[in-house]
């Protein structure tokens, strides 16, 4: 859910969900809007990166707003009063498996930052969070038959939203697929670094022409579905089967595969006899 620092990833060919939030933030947020950011860190081809780095690389310069990671007990309540005066205030989070520490650092978490989250969300402040995903699919391969899952940024949310008494959709936003904002920050998005990316074909590209390929049903496929893309279910690779459909009869997956490396074979299959009919047109032509 966080950036991917250059290497094969990088701005200018993948979208995440913490570029997402930096989204939400450049275009919601007005200047001087006051932003706590409860964050974890990612690793990619021997980086490091966090959502606060990636809010601030796409942050115009100077930092338009006052960006923390942490907050002492005055300003926490300082920031409190100013949400509850109707100033904007926003909680942004961003903590993927791991509990939030200061900018993804090594510090360990406190109870802290999110008694101040949650006194911030009491009095009027916004909820930006970064994906819904219950829970981070994890194996030992010890333990081959146990689902030893971590729990991802959803039941966070929930818990920030229970223990502020926040029941407002309009303070309480989420950018990654299958939240409410996913179409805008993350669909949308993304459409538009492909059209990028393919150059002058790319103004043709539409939602009905992309596949949203994913192995969780109440995000990956929920949002392609929502966004109006084709949608292909991974079936073995993460938190659901096949069977776990029956519990989202409104979910219609295009198609399924066992795994992202099916699922090439078969593409690979399609590309070499769209190329055999290729050079049988040309032969008879």
């Amino acid at each position: 859910a966080l950036g991917l620092p250059g290497g094969v990833g990088g701005p200018h060919r993948v979208w995440t969900a913490a570029n997402g939030l930096a989204a939400f933030l450049t275009k919601r947020a007005p200047p001087s809007a006051r932003v706590l950011v409860l964050d974890s860190i990612s690793r990619f081809d021997g980086q490091i990166d966090s959502c606060l780095r990636v809010i601030r690389r796409s942050a115009q310069s100077p930092e338009p707003w006052d960006l923390r990671i942490t907050l002492d007990d005055e300003e926490a309540k300082a920031w409190a009063a100013n949400a509850s005066a109707g100033a904007p205030v926003y909680v942004v989070w961003c903590a993927d498996g791991d509990p939030p520490t200061p900018d993804g650092g090594p510090l360990e978490t406190s109870i802290g930052p999110t008694r101040h989250a949650v006194w911030l969300l009491a009095n009027g402040a916004t909820l930006v969070g970064s994906a819904p995903d219950d829970y981070i699919a994890f194996r030992d391969p010890r333990y081959s038959s146990l689902r030893l899952w971590l729990p991802g940024p959803g039941p966070w949310l929930a818990f920030l939203r229970q223990a502020s008494g926040l029941y407002e959709e309009e303070r309480d936003r989420v950018v990654g697929k299958g939240g409410n904002d996913a179409n805008e920050f993350m669909f949308a998005e993304a459409l538009q670094l492909l059209r990028r990316q393919s150059g002058s074909t790319g103004a043709e590209l539409k939602p009905t022409n992309l596949a949203m390929v994913g192995d969780t049903l109440s995000t990956d496929i929920a949002g392609g579905q929502a966004f109006g893309a084709k949608t292909i279910f991974l079936t073995e690779t993460g938190f659901n089967r096949l069977q776990d459909l029956e519990r989202f009869p409104e979910l219609r997956p295009t198609c399924h595969s066992p795994s992202i490396h099916d699922l090439a074979q078969v593409w690979q299959q399609v590309r070499h006899q769209k190329t055999q009919r290729s050079k049988e047109v040309t032969l008879w032509s």
